[in-house]
């Protein structure tokens, strides 16, 4: 009888969660237009790296001045001066981006860094301190890449 009872009371309270369910308000849908407008909007480009902008300008200038001395040699109006001034121009530009390229590989592996060589001199630029086992590493690669002496290399630390 217990169980009856039991039994009973379970189905009076399921009973009463049903009604009380099937009797409750139901609530309005909300049209979409209730809600302001969004609008999408493009995010901005993100800003590279200043030693990334760097490299990309460097090598877009370099490829225009490759060009216009390439076109010196090429063209029939120069004269043989002007022909051996273009030559030697860019050779000097080819060696630098040699030096450059070999130096900088070397910084990825030392969490990245610059290699700027002009005229006679190399300045390297490093993000982060390098140790001084690390520092004469660059040191000796730029001045065998270059051909400088160690007076004419320079490194920093941005």
């Amino acid at each position: 009888m217990k169980e009856s009872i039991k039994n009973l009371l379970l189905l009076a309270v399921v009973g009463a969660a049903l009604f009380i369910t099937l009797n409750k308000p139901t609530e309005q849908a909300v049209p979409l237009s209730a809600f302001p407008a969004v609008t999408a909007r493009p995010a901005a480009a993100p800003t590279p790296a200043p030693l990334d902008a760097y490299r990309s300008r460097r090598n877009q200038e370099r490829a225009r001045e490759q060009a216009a001395l390439q076109a010196i040699l090429e063209e029939g109006g120069a004269s043989r001066e002007e022909q051996a001034r273009a030559r030697e121009q860019l050779l000097a530009l080819n060696e630098n981006a040699e030096i450059e390229l070999a130096v900088e590989a070397a910084l990825a592996s030392l969490g990245g860094g610059l290699c700027v060589a002009r005229a006679g001199e190399i300045t390297v630029l490093v993000r982060q301190a390098l140790t001084e086992a690390q520092a004469a590493l660059i040191l000796e690669l730029a001045q065998a890449a270059s051909g400088l002496p160690r007076e004419h290399v320079r490194i920093a630390v941005l």
